[in-house]
């Protein structure tokens, strides 16, 4: 689901990701949550998405990064 997101992105124009890393989360208890995926477009672009995994809920955190 997290490819399909980041190609839809990278498709919807000339913008070209160049760099995506992905990382679990981990709480206070060493509970792996779910993932954080990190990716930049430029050196003045880049941004997050967050995925976090309760036992009752889901939630997810995208984040946006612009230096001008």
């Amino acid at each position: 689901m997290i490819r399909a997101a980041f190609a839809a992105l990278a498709l919807s124009g000339c913008t070209v990701i160049t760099h995506v890393q992905v990382l679990p989360t981990v709480d206070q208890s060493f509970n792996v949550g779910c993932c954080v995926a990190y990716w930049e477009l430029s050196r003045s672009t880049s941004g997050s998405v967050e995925i976090q995994k309760s036992p009752t809920a889901w939630s997810l955190s995208a984040k946006y990064h612009r230096k001008f």
